[in-house]
Formats: structure tokens, C-alpha cells, sequence
């Protein structure tokens, strides 16, 4: 992945939306589907930043060790 502010915008948002359509009540991601404008305007700013991009690497890798190891909870 690139390593600049529109990629992880733009990444930041796609995770966000899936795990939203993936618990189950398609209003939340409906819900950033109408922001994502707005989502994504903030997020190339507060991406403008390495030390955001890096702690956000950080979360993204947190998350996927939990969905690994089969920790999260559906609907939740």
C-alpha cells in the first residue's frame, strides 16, 4: 500500500464501511456510505500525518489477529 494520505483515506474508509455491512444492520454502512465525502476529506488530513498512518497500520494488524484468531463476535 502506498504510503501517503489518500491511499490510507481511502483504505480507512473501505475497512470501516465493510466491517459496518458486516455486522449485520446494513443502516450503519449506509450511513458512511452518505458520509464518505466528507470521511474522506478528514481522512486525507488527518493522514497528512506519518505518525496517524503508522498507528492506524498498528490498529489494522490488531484487528486482523483478533478476526484470526476467531475472536470477534458477530453483531457486536
Amino acid at each position: 500500500m502506498a504510503d501517503h494520505a489518500d491511499a490510507f483515506a481511502d483504505l480507512d474508509y473501505n475497512i470501516f464501511r465493510g466491517l459496518a455491512f458486516a455486522s449485520g444492520n446494513p443502516i450503519y454502512g449506509l450511513i458512511l456510505n452518505g458520509m464518505k465525502g466528507l470521511y474522506t476529506r478528514i481522512g486525507r488530513h488527518y493522514f497528512a500525518n506519518p505518525e496517524a498512518r503508522s498507528l492506524a497500520l498498528g490498529f489494522y494488524h490488531k484487528i486482523i489477529v483478533v478476526m484470526r484468531a476467531g475472536r470477534a463476535r458477530p453483531g457486536v
